[in-house]
Formats: C-alpha cells, structure tokens, sequence
C-alpha cells in the first residue's frame, strides 16, 4: 500500500509498518516533481466528509454513523438508495423476534376493508 503525506511527523512511522510512504512538502509544492505525489484527493474527500457531520449537536458517538450515511450517498445514485439503506437497517437493527403478519394487499382487494 502507498501513502502519501504532508510531511506531518506522526506519519513517519508508516514506513517501519510495511507501507510505502510518498512526502510532499507543502510549503515548497503542492505535487512532488519526482514522483507526481499530492494529497489533494484525501483533502478534498475529507472536505466531503466534514461537509456532512453536523457542525452543531453532532455526537462524537454517531461518527460511525455520519460516515456510513457519506458512504452510502457517495457510493450508491439517490434513485437506487432506499434498498441497500433498509438491507442495511435490518443487519444492523435485527427485528425483535416478534411476527408480524402482513396481509397480501392483491388477495385483499378493495371489499376487505371494515
């Protein structure tokens, strides 16, 4: 895996851990000239993902959350969403245990109401 960094210190150690690390040091370049490195993509991604936590009432308890919903939005087209956010729902939220019979609204028909 490559990481590419800005220099900050407390990523030097990702090299001691197997990963490849690209710098760029940004008060020089914003895209290193040798390698082509730049961290623009992450900084924007990360832009993204702060545009959608709350600035105000958020709990740092539902950053899970505010990033599954980024997630989501990002990776699946607003007319396809519903599905996967109910399949979704349901894993995480599992029913109660409790049967709930729902009536087949063609075998129903329009003479079944009270």
């Amino acid at each position: 895996t490559t990481t590419i960094s800005d220099c900050w210190k407390a990523y030097d150690c990702l090299g001691e851990e197997g990963f490849r690390l690209l710098t760029v040091n940004h008060s020089y370049v914003f895209v290193d000239p040798e390698t082509g490195s730049h961290t623009q993509n992450i900084e924007r991604l990360w832009r993204d993902v702060r545009g959608g936590v709350p600035r105000y009432g958020r709990k740092a308890g539902h950053m899970v959350e505010y990033l599954a919903e980024f997630m989501l939005k990002r990776l699946v087209p607003s007319a396809d969403r519903l599905h996967p956010f109910m399949q979704a729902a349901a894993t995480l939220y599992p029913s109660s245990g409790a049967n709930v019979e729902v009536e087949d609204s063609e075998e129903a028909g329009p003479s079944s109401a009270p």
